[in-house]
């Protein structure tokens, strides 16, 4: 089962502010994340998932279609 940002800051005992900190953004970025996701670049989840100690793939939330584009992330 794919767990929600939220499900995986709630279960590390954080608050957005607390999680935003340890991540090193600023609360309304990360607000922006947990409310959508599909607006996560690649190399953020690379940070999102050191910070919890889980995979990328993790992270990325796949179902039956990814809420990354990596099409867009690869042209850059």
């Amino acid at each position: 089962m794919a767990r929600t940002l939220k499900e995986w800051r709630v279960h590390k005992g954080l608050t957005q502010e607390q999680f935003a900190k340890e991540l090193g953004i600023s609360p309304s970025t990360y607000n922006i994340w947990e409310k959508k996701p599909d607006v996560i670049k690649i190399r953020n989840v690379v940070l999102l998932s050191k910070t919890l100690g889980v995979s990328p793939q993790d992270i990325i939330f796949f179902d039956d279609e990814s809420y990354l584009n990596f099409d867009k992330e690869v042209a850059r």
